[in-house]
């Protein structure tokens, strides 16, 4: 059996090789997830991020939506971005117009586009909608 250093990850991480090659497949990801968004017309509800931690890189399916019931200004935007990744089912909210009234809608359910999933080439884990 092969004995491990305890930092060896860490020093592996910080080679010049393997952070070039980290670099040149989070931009490949980015990319493709990018496509994917413009080729579903969700662009404008959701972007693409590229986030950069100490060792890792991450592309990020960020939201951008409003529209997704009473937030407050600090908080982020709600689930839009994990409703296009993996789809949501139908559910009733209650809205209030400008006026007091208060109203029911319905929301209908939403297949998952696997933007994030599809981009990375990762195999996609379905789950019931």
């Amino acid at each position: 059996m092969a004995f491990m250093y305890e930092r060896t990850p860490e020093i592996v991480s910080m080679h010049q090789d393997v952070r070039d090659e980290l670099e040149r497949v989070m931009f490949e990801v980015a990319a493709r997830a990018e496509e994917l968004l413009v080729q579903h017309r969700v662009e404008g509800v959701a972007h693409i991020d590229v986030e950069e931690g100490d060792y890792d890189k991450y592309v990020v399916l960020a939201d951008n939506d409003h529209g997704n019931g009473e937030h407050d200004e600090d908080e982020s935007y709600r689930n839009s971005a994990a409703a296009i990744e993996f789809g949501r089912r139908a559910y009733e909210t209650t809205r209030t117009d400008r006026w007091g009234n208060e109203y029911t809608v319905k929301v209908g359910a939403s297949t998952p586009l696997f933007i994030l999933t599809r981009a990375a080439q990762l195999p996609k884990k379905r789950r019931r909608v």
